[in-house]
């Protein structure tokens, strides 16, 4: 999870000597007339994040719809004299508290031209505000600013924060993402670019097609292998889409041939109790008529004793007389 940007800090640039505004976790939109420094603040705002001296090509709100040519080529003209900072607070999803911005100062007898130096602090204590850092209160109750040089031991004796000094915009935006302020590693001006094109268009107002083009380009670069992945990718769900019918259409056969078994199971027990019944009935009268017949011999052997012995009684009264 990214970190949430709190407030924007400037100080000493055209139209505002030191002014922050509190910035919205979703939206936060600019309005004022003509010269309010509406484009200044935006200008400001994208120095901090991206201060890539070869992208910050700035334009007025209304010159939405103008040519390259019209726009303000730089920073140089919306900068006052001396030292000028721009300064984001940001809450990252670990709870830090983070200030990142950059130190701008004209470079004398050099048409147009801005040296910009980044830095960061983390930790900052709660209580403490950018103005505290950045300006010096004089006795008359005014504030002067102070020198990039000097920010150092303002910081010690204000909290013991310690100020990191960037040599590259690589560096200061390989500290960003560490600490979770920007979404994508930026490390090339290729990547800055992309980044740089997606804020542009939020800021000053372009189409929601431009912005998701914009979105589209810097989280999904142009790339042949991407193209081919996502056609595989797509290639495999049609024939997981097949395989699965199949699955669906062998489960019903399945299901089937299942029941056919059951039915056909069912009906051989039913038969055997049938047939098992009918034989025990069958039994039964067999040797009931086994049992009848046995005492059926008995009752003439019994029968065929007594007639001998008759025989015999007659074949003796017959001697006799």
């Amino acid at each position: 999870m990214r970190g949430k940007f709190k407030s924007l800090t400037m100080v000493n640039w055209n139209g505002f000597f030191a002014r922050t505004f509190d910035l919205d976790q979703l939206v936060t939109t600019l309005s004022g007339g003509n010269g309010a420094g509406k484009s200044t603040t935006m200008a400001a705002f994208i120095a901090a994040l991206i201060p890539d001296q070869s992208l910050l090509h700035f334009r007025n709100t209304t010159e939405a719809g103008s040519s390259s040519a019209s726009r303000d080529k730089g920073l140089y003209g919306k900068l006052q004299r001396g030292h000028c900072y721009s300064l984001l607070e940001v809450m990252n999803s670990r709870e830090q508290r983070i200030w990142v911005g950059v130190h701008l100062e004209q470079v004398a007898n050099r048409d147009s031209k801005v040296n910009i130096t980044p830095f960061a602090l983390v930790d900052v204590p709660e209580q403490l505000q950018p103005t505290d850092l950045l300006l010096e209160k004089l006795d008359d109750g005014k504030g002067r600013v102070r020198a990039f040089t000097d920010l150092k031991g303002a910081a010690a004796e204000l909290g013991a924060m310690k100020v990191a000094k960037f040599n590259t915009v690589t560096d200061y935006h390989n500290f960003m993402f560490e600490f979770g302020i920007t979404p994508k590693k930026l490390r090339d001006q290729k990547d800055r670019g992309k980044f740089y094109r997606l804020i542009e268009a939020s800021l000053y107002g372009g189409i929601s097609s431009s912005i998701s083009r914009s979105l589209r380009e810097y989280l999904l670069p142009e790339n042949s292998g991407v193209r081919k992945a996502f056609a595989d990718m797509e290639a495999a769900i049609y024939e997981n889409r097949r395989t699965l019918e199949a699955i669906k259409e062998t489960q019903g056969q399945r299901d089937l041939f299942k029941n056919l078994i059951t039915e056909t199971t069912h009906y051989v027990a039913a038969d055997y109790v049938r047939n098992a019944a009918e034989k025990s009935r069958l039994s039964e009268l067999a040797l009931q008529a086994r049992q009848a017949l046995a005492d059926k011999r008995r009752i003439l052997a019994e029968e065929k004793q007594r007639a001998i012995y008759l025989a015999d009684e007659v074949e003796q009264l017959t001697g006799r007389e």
